[in-house]
């Protein structure tokens, strides 16, 4: 089965676009037979890899809307140490595997200030931290899907407290507001 758009079409074999020819694909959700095949947008990361976000359009039901209840509703507030914590006192397990690769991340960088600016192990150098930054990125925003999804899919209705990370990263100097990715969590 294939799908085609004004100048695409979705095959089995891969993605034919105009002026790129064939390019192989990896779908993670098969689109189905009803599905119109709407634009492909192709990003490029700072590493070199592409990424390619193909829209489909179809007919769909509104689900019925679901009126929320005190006992199905929680409220969420922002915690340095425990990334959240709900209205009902449960916190999220904070990603210790973040501050593990964010020590790697400073060991590499420590490696690369030593190196020569014009040669090829500093260039080497570059792109490791190059890929380490892609990683860590990666592990927050993965972290924020996952425990944004798992609260959806447990309440009716999410309430959060509208605090304001930058004011609040320039008034605690030591800690680190910004790096555990709550903005991205919020919205």
């Amino acid at each position: 089965p294939y799908h085609t758009g004004p100048s695409l079409r979705l095959t089995n074999a891969g993605l034919q676009m105009p002026k790129l020819g064939l390019l192989q694909v990896r779908l993670y959700r098969k689109p189905l037979h009803w599905w119109s095949l709407r634009s492909v947008t192709i990003t490029k990361t700072k590493t070199g890899k592409y990424f390619c976000s193909i829209t489909f359009g179809y007919e769909a039901e509104l689900p019925e809307p679901v009126i929320p209840t005190p006992a199905r509703t929680v409220g969420l507030n922002y915690s340095m140490s425990r990334f959240y914590v709900d209205s009902n006192g449960q916190a999220a397990d904070p990603p210790h595997w973040l501050r593990q690769s964010e020590k790697k991340l400073a060991l590499m960088q420590r490696r690369l200030s030593r190196m020569r600016p014009d040669s090829k192990n500093y260039q080497e150098q570059r792109r490791k931290i190059q890929l380490l930054h892609e990683h860590i990125a990666n592990q927050r925003r993965d972290f924020a899907h996952q425990q944004s999804r798992r609260i959806a899919n447990a309440w009716d209705a999410v309430c959060v407290k509208d605090t304001n990370l930058v004011k609040m990263s320039q008034a605690i100097k030591l800690g680190h507001v910004m790096d555990a990715g709550y903005g991205r969590f919020r919205s």
